[in-house]
């Protein structure tokens, strides 16, 4: 091997390694992001965040409400459950003082190949905690519980 295949080899690398450090933080950061964009638009009832959730399997505060889910048949009584829950948890955070400007420190807590748990210190010694999990591609909230 010569100097130069040397270098490019070094430096193919160097190119590895760093773009698989890069793309732990990135997932990371992506989790987070995921979190707390969930939170605020709950904090706001923003219908929207629906999406972020994988409802078949979703359990809130440890009563697993994937299966009522899946009785539903219409995509009206779907959209009315999800309604109603995006707003009962709204109305949980809003009695709790629970919001986005009072609502800190986002981290990771445990990190898998496909699944994630990000927590958030709330007022009053409060814990947010929502797991997530790959679905089709694309992290969904499965669970959130408060402490």
């Amino acid at each position: 091997m010569n100097s130069r295949t040397s270098t490019i080899v070094v430096i193919v690398v160097c190119t590895v390694f760093f773009l698989t450090l890069a793309g732990c933080d990135l997932d990371s950061r992506e989790s987070i992001n995921l979190a707390k964009s969930t939170f605020e638009g709950i904090s706001k009832g923003d219908q929207t965040i629906a999406n972020n959730f994988d409802w078949t399997t979703f359990r809130l505060e440890g009563n697993d409400l994937g299966p009522s889910y899946m009785t539903l048949t219409t995509d009206y009584e779907k959209a009315q459950f999800k309604k109603a829950l995006i707003m009962r948890m709204a109305t949980f955070y809003k009695t709790r003082n629970w919001t986005p400007a009072t609502v800190r420190n986002w981290k990771v807590d445990a990190k898998g190949v496909e699944s994630a748990i990000v927590s958030a210190e709330a007022p009053g010694g409060g814990k947010i905690i929502m797991y997530m999990q790959k679905v089709s591609y694309e992290k969904k909230i499965n669970r959130i519980e408060h402490q």
